[in-house]
């Protein structure tokens, strides 16, 4: 993946769905989700998005 391309809105969508589904499973907190949505909505690039997801086992979404 070109990490440097900008972040399309269906990329950031996605990114927010496996935030959500990780706020679930209890692997990050509410502040940090919150944090994170906002990051994802402010990223410019596909390298923003995907270190907002960093850490997170990728079988989550």
């Amino acid at each position: 993946m070109d990490l440097v391309r900008g972040a399309s809105g269906a990329e950031r969508d996605r990114s927010i769905e496996a935030l959500e589904y990780a706020l679930g499973e209890g692997r990050i907190t509410a502040p940090e989700f919150e944090e994170r949505v906002e990051a994802a909505f402010l990223a410019r690039t596909r390298a923003d998005l995907a270190a907002l997801t960093a850490g997170l086992p990728r079988g989550l979404w």
